[in-house]
């Protein structure tokens, strides 16, 4: 998987110019997205695919981006699944934590050395 993985962000760099008016992200950026992104599409709040973000990561070696989105995916997979406490008022389900989980991860020293290790 992880192979098949790293072939397709090899595949869809090498077609994909970035635009002048594209969002950069910076490896933090990065992971915070990758977090987001990856546990509300786990609750079908959306499909990354129907975004059209325009945003673009071009920090590293596609081995490196690799390498960061698995430590993100690794690390953030169950934040879907943790729910707040409360309930909003026209609805009976839970709330969910998945904006302040991805934050408190993009802050964490984990994250840091992570990305100062691989990024040097």
């Amino acid at each position: 998987m992880k192979v098949i993985s790293f072939l397709l962000v090899v595949f869809f760099s090498s077609f994909f110019k970035v635009e002048a008016n594209s969002v950069q992200l910076n490896p933090n950026d990065f992971a915070l997205k990758v977090c987001l992104d990856d546990n509300y599409e786990k609750i079908k709040a959306y499909q990354r695919e129907n975004l059209r973000d325009y945003s673009s990561f071009n920090v590293g070696t596609p081995e490196q981006q690799l390498a960061l989105s698995n430590f993100v995916k690794s690390n953030t997979k169950f934040f879907y699944k943790e729910n707040l406490p409360i309930y909003v008022e026209s609805s009976s389900e839970k709330s969910n934590a998945i904006f302040q989980k991805c934050m408190e991860f993009y802050k964490s020293d984990k994250l840091k050395r992570f990305i100062k290790i691989n990024y040097k």
